[in-house]
């Protein structure tokens, strides 16, 4: 009987467990299930003191834009 494990997330993510399994001669279906997109937004930010982001993808996505900051803090 094969075993196998499903991870979701991308392949790419999971090279190094790949490896890993296969020398247990386990199989790994490795799958992202959600998709993220940028959303449009005003590169100039209001004065703030914080900037809070909820997940790192909200953090690349929001520096790809190269906004205007004050001096604020994040999280």
């Amino acid at each position: 009987m094969i075993k196998r494990v499903f991870i979701s997330r991308s392949a790419e993510d999971c090279a190094a467990l790949s490896g890993l399994l296969r020398l247990e001669q386990i199989e790994l279906l490795a799958v992202s299930l959600i998709e993220t997109t940028a959303l449009p937004f005003d590169t100039h930010v209001a004065k703030t003191d914080w900037i809070f982001f909820s997940s790192s993808n909200a953090v690349r996505y929001f520096f790809e834009v190269k906004p205007s900051l004050f001096g604020q803090k994040l999280g």
